[in-house]
C-alpha cells in the first residue's frame, strides 16, 4: 500500500536535501541501541537518511505554477439544526487565473473522507493544484489543529450530513454565500467553473457522495457533473466487512487486525453478496457479540496469539479462518445502536438468535434498513443518475485494497455495475495518460491499467488486469481521476480540455499554502520555473536491494539554460523512532505498551505530519517494528498509518538484518501495509567485522527481497566514528572538502 515508484536497479540520486525539523526526538540518533552513534545534535532530531530511488510524485501539471490560495469559510447551513449555524470549509485554489487548469477558469472538486470521520480541513490531491479543492467538517465536526468547528450534531453520515454536503456543492456552484454574504467568486481571484463540480469520496465517503446526488440531485443538476469513488464499500456487507478482516480481542491499548477472507462468502450479487449466515450467534459477553459460530459452542471462541498477546479465533494458527472457526461480525453505529449489515440483521431473525427480547443495543431489521437506505450506494445509483442527467462516475481500485480482502473485489464490481446499469458513463481507474500527467516518473510503465469505459474486466479475480499497481500513490491516482473527469466535463461544456503533456519529468516543489481567515483570501506563491531539468547532486549509491555494484557510478550534472534556475526536488525521509528500539513498549518483549510513551511519540509524528501537510509535501516514514505494532494495535491510533497513506505519505520499515522479517510481518499483518522501502539493514554490515561485510550485506539483502522490499535507504553521514559508515570513503567527494554542515547542524546539505 506504499504506492511509489519502484526501483529496478541501482539508480543515481537526483539531489537530496536532508532537512532538520525542529521537533526533536525523532530519529535513530536519539537512542542507545540505534544504528548510528549518539552525537551532540541527536536530540534535535537530525534527519540523515537518503532515499535511494526516484521521486514518487510531481505535484502540479507540466507548465503550471504551484501557487495556492487557502481560504477558510463559515457557510450558513440548516443542516446544523440552527438558522445561525455554520459549516467550516476550507478552500485550496489556484492563486491566479494563469494557475488554473483551463484558460476560462478552474473546475471544483469536493473531498469527503472515509470511515465515520466528521470531516477534515487538511489539503488533499496534491497533484491537482490547478483545480479548486474544497474540504469541510460535517455538522458537529471539530478540527483539532485549528479549533474550527461546524455547528450542530453529527448524525453518522445521515440526513444532516447529506444536507451539509449539498450546501457545500451549492456554495461551489455560486448559489450560496458565506457568513459574510460573499460567494466563492468573491473570495477567489481565479474564475470558478460552476458547471464543472465533482465529488470524490474516499472509502466510505463514496457512499455519501452518491447519496447527495440521489436525494438532492434536482437542485444540483447542471453543477455537479461527476463522482469519483476510491475503493468504496458500496453495500452494507462490504462496509461492515462481513467478507473479511477481523479485529482481535487485545489487552487495553492494543488493537490488532487479522487480514483474512470469510470462507462463507460464496457468490457475488449486485445488491446482496452470497454469504452463509446460518451459523450466526449471539454472545453478549464478547467484544464481538454477533458472530458466525464455526464450532457451534454458542460462545465466541478464541485462543492466545503468542505474536501479539491478543485473543484470536484462528484456533489452528494457520493465519486463516476456516468454516469450523468463529468469524466476528462488525457494525456501524447510528449513535444509539450497533447496526449490522442488512443480511446479518435479517439472519438474526431468520435463525431465531434472540429467544426473548431483542437487545436494545442492536438495531432491528426496520432500523437497520432505514440506516442503510441512506448509506448504500448500490441502491442509490438509479436515483442519482435520474436526478442529474449526464452524471458520470469513476471507480478507483488498487491491486491490494486498503480494507477488503476478497480476491474478486465485489465492492468494485458492485460500484461499476451500479453506474453502468443506471445508464451512466463509468470507468474503472483513470486512463494512463492522466496517471503520467500526475506523476511523470510513471512514463513508460506497461502495467498501468487502460480500462475502456462501461466495459467490465474479463476476470474480476484478476485484479492486476484492471487495478492500479501498489507503487502508485493514492494522491496520484485520485488526482489523475478528478482531472480526467473535469476534462470530460469541460469538453462537453464547450471548452477544450488541457492536453495531457508529453511526459518529460519536470520536478517542482510542492505548494506551500498558508491558511487565511475568511473572507480575505491570501495567496502564498511558490512558483517554480519549469521546462528545465532538475538539479542533481552527482550522488550514485549502488547498494540497492535488487542490484549491487562494486564501484560508484559517474556524477550526474545538469546545466541551466537561458539563465533559468532549475527546480530542486527534495526528499523527506524520517526514521520514526524514539528512545530504545522497543519503544513505546516497556521492554523488548513488546507485550505492554506504555501509554505515555505512545502518546509522546504520536505527538511528534503528528506534529511533523502537520507541517508536511500544511506545505503540501509527502514524507517516507520508516517505522520500527515496535512503533508500528504499538500504533496499529492502539484503539486510538489504529488507522493512523492508513490515514497517512491516504494523504500521500509513504509507510516504510526500519530494521536490522535479524528484524527485517518481523518488521515486515507487523506492518503487513497488523497494520495492513505492504512496505517496499527499507532502511537500517546496513547496520549489521558495519558490525560484522573485517572480511565479513560482503557476506553480511548479501544476507541482509536476501532477507529483505524475500520479504517484498525492493528499495533501500542508507545513512551516508560521517557520524562520530568514520568506521561506523562503510560508505564514507566512497562519498567523500560528494560530501565535499571543508563542508561543516554535519558539525554545525547534524545534517548534510548537498549544493
Amino acid at each position: 500500500m506504499g504506492r511509489f515508484s519502484r526501483l529496478e536497479k541501482a539508480i543515481a540520486v537526483s539531489l537530496l536535501i536532508l532537512m532538520l525539523l525542529p521537533l526533536g526526538g525523532v530519529g535513530a540518533e536519539g537512542n542507545a541501541s540505534s544504528a548510528f552513534p549518539r552525537t551532540p545534535q541527536a536530540g534535535r532530531g537530525a534527519l540523515r537518511r537518503f532515499m535511494l530511488r526516484r521521486p514518487h510524485g510531481v505535484p502540479g501539471r507540466a507548465g503550471a505554477s504551484s501557487s495556492v490560495t487557502v481560504v477558510d469559510v463559515d457557510l450558513p447551513s440548516a443542516s446544523t439544526g440552527s438558522a445561525a449555524g455554520t459549516l467550516a470549509l476550507r478552500i485550496y485554489a489556484p492563486a491566479a487565473p494563469s494557475d488554473a487548469r483551463y484558460a476560462d477558469g478552474a473546475p471544483v472538486v469536493v473531498y469527503v473522507p472515509g470511515g465515520d470521520s466528521l470531516g477534515q480541513l487538511r489539503p488533499f490531491l496534491f497533484q491537482a493544484t490547478d483545480m479548486i479543492r474544497i474540504v469541510f467538517l460535517f455538522p458537529g465536526g471539530v478540527d483539532a489543529t485549528t479549533g474550527r468547528r461546524s455547528g450542530g450534531t453529527y448524525d453518522h453520515r445521515g440526513n444532516s450530513s447529506i444536507a451539509a454536503l449539498r450546501d457545500v456543492v451549492l456554495f461551489a456552484a455560486g448559489k450560496k454565500t458565506d457568513a459574510s454574504g460573499q460567494t466563492i467568486d468573491d473570495l477567489l481571484s481565479v474564475p470558478v467553473l460552476h458547471d464543472n463540480i465533482g465529488l470524490i469520496g474516499s472509502s466510505n465517503g463514496g457512499n455519501i457522495v452518491t447519496a447527495v446526488a440521489a436525494l438532492y440531485g434536482t437542485s444540483l443538476a447542471g453543477y455537479l457533473r461527476y463522482i469519483v469513488q476510491w475503493e468504496s464499500p458500496v453495500s452494507s456487507q462490504i462496509a461492515t466487512t462481513d467478507l473479511g478482516g477481523v479485529i482481535l480481542d487485545c489487552p487495553p491499548g492494543l488493537d490488532v487486525r487479522l487480514a483474512v477472507t470469510n470462507p462463507r462468502y460464496y457468490a457475488y450479487g449486485p445488491l446482496v453478496l452470497g454469504v452463509d449466515y446460518s451459523q450466526i450467534a449471539y454472545d453478549p459477553a464478547s467484544t464481538h457479540p454477533v458472530f458466525l459460530d464455526g464450532n457451534g459452542d454458542g460462545t465466541y471462541t478464541t485462543v492466545d496469539d503468542p505474536s501479539t498477546g491478543c485473543r484470536t479465533p484462528d484456533l489452528n494458527g494457520n493465519r486463516l479462518l476456516d468454516v469450523d472457526e468463529d468469524f466476528p461480525l462488525r457494525a456501524y453505529t447510528d449513535g444509539t445502536h450497533d447496526v449490522y449489515s442488512r443480511p446479518a440483521t435479517q439472519a438474526l431473525v431468520d435463525h431465531h438468535v434472540f429467544s426473548g427480547t431483542w437487545p436494545s443495543r442492536i438495531a432491528t431489521v426496520p432500523q437497520a434498513n432505514a440506516f442503510w437506505d441512506l448509506r448504500e450506494a448500490v441502491r442509490l445509483y438509479p436515483d442519482a443518475v435520474t436526478n442529474i442527467p449526464g452524471l458520470e462516475g469513476m471507480v478507483l481500485a488498487t491491486v491490494v485494497d486498503h480494507v477488503q480482502t476478497a480476491s474478486d473485489k465485489p465492492h468494485i464490481r458492485q460500484a461499476f455495475e451500479g453506474w453502468d446499469n443506471a445508464g451512466a458513463w463509468v470507468q474503472i481507474n483513470p486512463s494512463p495518460s492522466y496517471m503520467v500527467e500526475a506523476d511523470p516518473t510513471l512514463a513508460g510503465r506497461t502495467d498501468l491499467p487502460n480500462n475502456a469505459p462501461n466495459t467490465p474486466p474479463a476476470d474480476w479475480s484478476d485484479a492486476a488486469s484492471y487495478a492500479v499497481p501498489e507503487d502508485v500513490s493514492n494522491s496520484v491516482l485520485q488526482s489523475a481521476a478528478v482531472r480526467q473527469m473535469a476534462d470530460r466535463t469541460h469538453a462537453t461544456s464547450g471548452g477544450t480540455p488541457t492536453p495531457t503533456p508529453t511526459v518529460t519529468p519536470t520536478l517542482a516543489v510542492s505548494p506551500t499554502p498558508t491558511a487565511t481567515v475568511s473572507p480575505t483570501a491570501t495567496s502564498t506563491p511558490t512558483s517554480t520555473p519549469t521546462g528545465t531539468p532538475p538539479v542533481s547532486a552527482g550522488i550514485y549509491m549502488p547498494l540497492m536491494l535488487k542490484g549491487i555494484s562494486a564501484t560508484p557510478g559517474p556524477a550526474v550534472t545538469t546545466t541551466p539554460t537561458s539563465g533559468e534556475i532549475p527546480p530542486l526536488y527534495v526528499f523527506y525521509v524520517i526514521h520514526t523512532q524514539i528512545g530504545e528500539d522497543y519503544y513505546p513498549y516497556t521492554d523488548p518483549s513488546l507485550t505492554t505498551v506504555d501509554p505515555v510513551r505512545l502518546q509522546n511519540m504520536m505527538a511528534l509524528v503528528k506534529g511533523i505530519r502537520q507541517v508536511a501537510d500544511g506545505h503540501g509535501f509527502e514524507i517516507t516514514w520508516e517505522f520500527t517494528q515496535a512503533l508500528a505494532k504499538g500504533v496499529c494495535s492502539s484503539s486510538s491510533e489504529d488507522d493512523l498509518l492508513s490515514e497517512m497513506q491516504g494523504q500521500g505519505h509513504e509507510i516504510a520499515a526500519y530494521a536490522h538484518t535479524l528484524g527485517i522479517t518481523e518488521t515486515f510481518r507487523v506492518l503487513s499483518d497488523v497494520c495492513g501495509v505492504s512496505p517496499e522501502v527499507l532502511g537500517g539493514y546496513m547496520i549489521d554490515v558495519v558490525r560484522s567485522g573485517e572480511g565479513k561485510a560482503q557476506e553480511t550485506l548479501s544476507h541482509a539483502i536476501t532477507i529483505a527481497v524475500s520479504n517484498g522490499y525492493d528499495t533501500g535507504t542508507i545513512n551516508i553521514s560521517p557520524a562520530v566514528d568514520p568506521s561506523c559508515n562503510p560508505f564514507a570513503d566512497i562519498c567523500h567527494n560528494q560530501i565535499g572538502d571543508g563542508n561543516d554542515m554535519w558539525n554545525e547542524t547534524g545534517n548534510l546539505l548537498f549544493p
